[in-house]
């Protein structure tokens, strides 16, 4: 077992990767809010935000390309991948990795649209979804992205066919990552909203303490 230090360097000036790294140096700006360090759950739900441009930058590193609508699982694929694992060898390529990594991405950013709206609205009822909780909202802000990927999660989740959504032609954007990019700018700007702040004062009877 390596324990090696290992850091990708990604190209900045890459339209993708630039946009991944705008969105999490507003990341830091939010996690450097005292608000948002004094609210028992915005740091772990804002962790797996992290997690989820990690996921995304690294789904685009290793060539990351959607399934063509009805493409079936590659069994064959999956059983060498299994056998590999099963002889203590992993493998960090390839297009199943890419695959691996963008699902990640989007069942993170799924789990933090549905955290983020718990921890904003003060609604931790057990049941409660998004739907329940979009109403107490006291702004409105355009959702329309990670909205689709919410759906979309839950199709991954739940649904028999696998992995490509039937409804991909709904998508707002041409493409899976680029729907994920615009999904992780709607959480950002929803986060830095006003009345998410005043919310959060209003929680701690004032600024929380620093």
């Amino acid at each position: 077992m390596t324990t090696a230090s290992f850091v990708l360097e990604i190209d900045r000036t890459d339209p993708d990767y630039g946009r991944l790294v705008g969105f999490a140096a507003r990341l830091k700006n939010l996690l450097d809010k005292p608000k948002i360090q004094a609210d028992a759950n915005l740091p772990d739900a804002l962790d797996d935000f992290l997690g989820a441009i990690y996921a995304l930058a690294l789904a685009k590193s290793l060539g990351f390309s959607e399934r063509p609508a009805g493409t079936r699982t590659e069994r064959d694929k999956v059983q060498i991948r299994a056998e590999q694992v099963s002889n203590g060898r992993l493998r960090l390529d390839g297009k199943w990795m890419a695959g691996f990594h963008f699902n990640s991405g989007i069942l993170r950013l799924s789990a933090v649209y549905h955290r983020v709206l718990r921890v904003i609205t003060a609604d931790h009822q057990k049941g409660h979804m998004v739907a329940d909780l979009l109403p107490k909202l006291s702004y409105t802000w355009s959702r329309v992205n990670i909205a689709k990927v919410h759906v979309e999660v839950n199709k991954l989740k739940h649904a028999l066919y696998g992995q490509e959504p039937r409804h991909a032609r709904a998508r707002p954007k041409p493409n899976d990552l680029e729907n994920a990019l615009a999904a992780v700018k709607e959480l950002v700007v929803m986060m830095e909203q006003r009345e998410v702040k005043a919310q959060l004062a209003a929680r701690f009877g004032g600024p929380p303490p620093a």
